[in-house]
C-alpha cells in the first residue's frame, strides 16, 4: 500500500500550498508513458482536493482522505502521523516541504503566466523506497505548486505533472466533504475491492485501474525496484 499512496502523493504535490493563498480550480495533467488528466480544487493552505485516476483526494485540515466512488470506500491519513515517519510529512506546505527535504533553488520560468521560482533536490518518500529526485514551480503569487518533475528510479522514467486553465474563484465547501452512503476503510487494497497484487498493476498508462489479467511486472516502479535488488543482493538499499 505505500508504493500505491507515494504516486498518489506525487499527484497531490500539485496542489501544495503555503498559507494565505487564494482559493481556485484547474485542470491537472500528469504524464508519464502518456497524459493522465484531473481537476484540483484549492480552498485554503489546509483544505483542498484532487480528482484523478478515478480517484478522489482530499486534504481537510490534518487528515488526507482517499476515496473511491466505484466502492464508495475510503481511507483516511493524518498528516501528523505521516509527518513523524517521512519527510514528505509536510506535503500540505510546501516551503516546510523544500525545507524538510534540503530541496535548493535553482532558477525561475513562468507558468501560465504566473512567475514561478524552481526548486530541486532528492526526496525520501519513506523507508521502505528508494529515493526519488524531485523539481518544482513555485508561484508567489498562488502561493501554489504549479508544475512538478519526478524522476523516478532506474528505468522507471519521469512524472511531469502541472496545471492548466486555472480559474480563481470561491470554492464550495462540499467539494472537501466525505460524499454519503460512503464508508471507512483501512487500506487502499480494500477501499478498491481488489487483492494487492492486482492495485500494484495499476495501468499508469491509461490512467485506469487494472483489469483481471494485468500483472505485478507491468508496474514500471516495481520494475525499478527489483532491479535494484537484483543489483544490490548484500541488502544495502
Amino acid at each position: 500500500m505505500h508504493r500505491f499512496y507515494s504516486l498518489a502523493i506525487c499527484l497531490l504535490l500539485i496542489t501544495c500550498s503555503s498559507a494565505g493563498a487564494v482559493e481556485f480550480s484547474a485542470d491537472i495533467i500528469s504524464e508519464i508513458n502518456g497524459p493522465i488528466t484531473g481537476k484540483m480544487y484549492y480552498k485554503s493552505t489546509d483544505t483542498y482536493r484532487s480528482d484523478t485516476m478515478g480517484m478522489i483526494n482530499i486534504v481537510n485540515g490534518p487528515l488526507a482522505y482517499m476515496i473511491v466512488p466505484d466502492t464508495k470506500k475510503y481511507t483516511v491519513t493524518d498528516f501528523e502521523e505521516l509527518s513523524e515517519k517521512s519527510p514528505m510529512g509536510a506535503v500540505g506546505d510546501v516551503m516546510e516541504m523544500i525545507k524538510k527535504n534540503n530541496m535548493k533553488k535553482i532558477g525561475k520560468e513562468k507558468i501560465q503566466g504566473y512567475s514561478c521560482v524552481i526548486y530541486e533536490g532528492t526526496v525520501h518518500f519513506s523507508d521502505d523506497q528508494l529515493p526519488m529526485g524531485m523539481k518544482l514551480w513555485y508561484s508567489k503569487k498562488l502561493k501554489n505548486t504549479l508544475k512538478q518533475e519526478v524522476t523516478l528510479p532506474a528505468s522507471a522514467g519521469k512524472m511531469i505533472s502541472y496545471i492548466e486553465n486555472i480559474k480563481l474563484a470561491k470554492q464550495d465547501d462540499s467539494l472537501f466533504e466525505i460524499p454519503q452512503g460512503y464508508t471507512e476503510i483501512d487500506t487502499m487494497v480494500e477501499a478498491m475491492g481488489m487483492g494487492e497484487m492486482q492495485m500494484l498493476a495499476i495501468d499508469v498508462k491509461k490512467g485506469e485501474m487494472p483489469s483481471a489479467e494485468d500483472r505485478f511486472s507491468q508496474h514500471p516502479y516495481e520494475q525499478a525496484r527489483a532491479e535494484h535488488w537484483n543489483d544490490n543482493p548484500s541488502g544495502n538499499h
